[in-house]
């Protein structure tokens, strides 16, 4: 299943879930056509595993294994990934995640002061 997330996110997920595992891909798109939004050029973002258990493996980047995130937008955005991914995963192996294992963590504006 490919996800596209579009926004601020601009990221193809492709995750293949079987009962126990789930492989993920996730492709940042670098560029679009202006008059259809085609994608035209994407890089490797990540890739990677999460099992059943909740242990996962994760390469970042190119194959350097670099992965660069500039700001603190790029933090977020990637925080907001890690997210989608982790329960998108477990969705689609048909399983709850482990007992107090839910997500908590919410990104909340801060004023400058």
């Amino acid at each position: 299943m490919i996800y596209n997330l579009f926004g601020d996110m601009d990221f193809l997920v492709t995750i293949e879930a079987k009962e126990h595992v789930a492989n993920i891909l996730v492709e940042e798109v670098v560029s679009r056509d202006v008059e259809n939004n085609d994608v035209l050029e994407k890089e490797k973002y990540l890739e990677g595993s999460i099992k059943f258990d909740s242990c996962s493996h994760f390469w970042f980047g190119d194959e350097d294994r670099h992965l660069h995130l500039c700001g603190v937008e790029d933090f977020e955005r990637h925080i907001l990934l890690m997210q989608f991914i982790y329960k998108k995963s477990f969705e689609l192996m048909g399983r709850p995640t482990l007992p107090d294992e839910e997500w908590t963590m919410e990104i909340k504006e801060v004023e400058n002061k």
